[in-house]
């Protein structure tokens, strides 16, 4: 390339030193006529230099500026690429932990669903043994109940009865109906009567209002409230 340059350079003033250049130089009085032939030659060269000079900066050293320039510019895009990049990779990495965390938190959520699960057959289970012990002691409940019910009535029925055997023993006119209520009465005033207790004299009373003559003097009817409890007991859904 330095050869081609130099070769262009002699050729040119080769060419011009007898005619255009030498001409336009002595129009511009770079040298007098005077001046000897290596005067000329030493202007000759100067302006040659000087237009080297020129054609150097141009292809040479502007190009070298210019890609020193876009180098740096380049490498302002790579540093900002490089933070981006970096930026990114701390979002990915964040990410990642996010859903590592999400996935621990999920495991976690799926192990507590599975005990929660687990909890709720256990409770569910126990909830029906309950039920089952719970209809179990009902029905032992109204057993007894029924037990103490129908005690209460055979002990009152039984008092009531002793009673009008004795008061006929010294009075026939003692009338069963009046004397039963008249019993019953008395017995529901007593404060420390059960609620079971209340409820066989109750029966007693209804018997006696309903069903019982108004005139008898027997003293077996008292024992028709059995009879009427039984068959009220057996009619009960």
């Amino acid at each position: 390339m330095k050869f081609l340059i130099r070769l262009g350079i002699w050729v040119l003033f080769y060419s011009f030193w007898n005619n255009r250049l030498f001409l336009w130089a002595r129009k511009h009085k770079w040298f007098k006529e005077d001046h000897g032939t290596f005067d000329k030659l030493a202007v000759l060269l100067t302006m040659f230099g000087v237009g080297f000079a020129v054609y150097q900066y141009i292809f040479s050293v502007k190009p070298i500026f210019d890609k020193e320039n876009e180098l740096a510019t380049a490498k302002v895009e790579i540093n900002e690429l490089s933070n981006e990049i970096k930026e990114k990779n701390s979002e990915a990495l964040r990410l990642q932990n996010d859903i590592k965390n999400s996935t621990t938190l999920s495991e976690e959520l799926k192990s507590d669903v599975t005990n929660l699960q687990k909890e709720k057959e256990q409770l569910s289970a126990q909830v029906e043994r309950s039920k089952l012990e719970i209809s179990e002691l009902q029905s032992n409940i109204a057993d007894t109940r029924d037990n103490a019910l129908e005690a209460y009535l055979y002990k009152h029925v039984s008092e009531i009865m002793n009673d009008l055997l004795l008061e006929n023993l010294y009075d026939k006119n003692t009338l069963s109906k009046s004397h039963s209520l008249l019993y019953v009465e008395e017995a529901l005033d007593k404060a420390s009567i059960e609620n079971v207790e209340k409820e066989a004299l109750n029966i007693i009373k209804e018997y006696a209002e309903t069903t019982m003559p108004e005139d008898s003097y027997e003293t077996t009817d008292i024992y028709g409230a059995l009879i009427y409890y039984a068959e009220k007991n057996t009619n009960m859904p």
